[in-house]
């Protein structure tokens, strides 16, 4: 029984210093998937809406400075 015990000890040190030692993967380049273009295109699209708001919020400004 005794030899049991020591034999299960030994294992469980062992495997926790082989654990601690292993190092982490190293990390990989992402891998484009099938909606990168999609979300591309709506990355711009956002950008593009922004920039019609701000051109309506400047034209807005300009008729009511003209109509003062």
């Amino acid at each position: 029984m005794h030899k049991i015990i020591q034999s299960t000890a030994i294992a469980a040190v062992t495997l926790g210093l082989a654990a601690c030692s292993v190092e982490p993967p190293p990390e990989t380049a992402a891998q484009p998937t099938i909606i990168d273009d999609q979300l591309k295109v709506m990355d711009q699209a956002k950008a593009l809406e922004q920039q019609v708001l701000d051109s309506q919020n400047k034209t807005d400004e300009a008729m009511d400075q003209q109509s003062q």
